[in-house]
């Protein structure tokens, strides 16, 4: 991570200078250069992707494990489900059901996921995604899906369903 926060190579232009050498060799016939071509489109990808969840939610507080929950949260939403405070800390990637819980109240205090009552059960709690978070989830894995496409569709051209271990 540099100083601004965000995740980029340890040298944009050599790795953008890797993947367009690469790709002037896409074509020929060596597999393994074909193969270093696509992965480092993904690693630039995933670079971008890192930067993309800091750029939708304008929080520094919003990070891997609360993605992780944000994620979650969506997943279950799609799924016309719901999912208790305790259960959504559990399956967050957070080091400490401490950090759950407090990156759980940052993310309320943003607007972006609230709790609920359980009407059958008064001692639980559930938490689902605002429509501040859903706008931001959905915006975020609409640019994720573009990221990856323009990073990765290039360098497919070639690809077949036995070229699985890319």
């Amino acid at each position: 991570m540099n100083k601004r926060g965000t995740y980029s190579a340890p040298s944009a232009g050599y790795h953008e200078g890797a993947v367009a050498r690469s790709s002037s060799v896409a074509h020929s016939p060596n597999e393994e250069t074909h193969k270093t071509e696509i992965r480092l489109r993904l690693i630039l990808a995933l670079f971008e992707v890192k930067n993309l969840q800091r750029n939708i939610i304008k929080n520094d507080k919003v990070d891997d494990a609360a993605w992780s929950m944000l994620l979650d949260l969506y997943q279950t939403h799609l799924l016309n489900s719901r999912l208790y405070v305790s259960a959504l800390c559990y399956s967050s990637s957070a080091r400490s059901p401490t950090t759950a819980l407090r990156r759980l109240e940052e993310m309320i205090k943003a607007g972006l996921i609230a709790r609920q009552e359980d009407t059958e059960d008064s001692r639980r709690i559930y938490v689902l995604l605002t429509a501040k978070g859903l706008e931001a989830v959905q915006s975020y894995l609409s640019e994720v899906n573009s990221t990856f496409f323009r990073a990765l569709a290039p360098a497919l051209t070639e690809w077949t369903p036995s070229s699985k271990d890319y």
